[in-house]
């Protein structure tokens, strides 16, 4: 898929852009609840603030995902027994 990230070794990988597409969204929400409303023009958008506990969960199965992906590729490409 092209539209995909790649990793340090050239390859597509899925893991790697969920990690990255959710540490984009996760820092626009807290950027977001910093204001209380933007006005454009005649537009007012409000925001609530952001709930840290979800943030953090999001982050955290994102990142723990692409860490074990890369540990057990990385283990099962140096593995002696392979």
């Amino acid at each position: 898929m092209d539209w995909m990230l790649k990793n340090s070794s050239n390859e597509t990988d899925g893991s790697f852009t969920f990690a990255a597409i959710s540490f984009l969204v996760t820092t626009f929400c807290v950027l977001l609840s910093c204001f209380d409303s933007l006005t454009i023009g005649s537009v007012v958008l409000r925001f609530k603030g952001a709930d840290n506990t979800l943030l953090l969960g999001y982050l955290t199965a994102a990142f723990s995902t692409y860490v074990v992906r890369r540990t057990t590729k990385d283990i099962a490409t140096t593995s002696p027994n392979t």
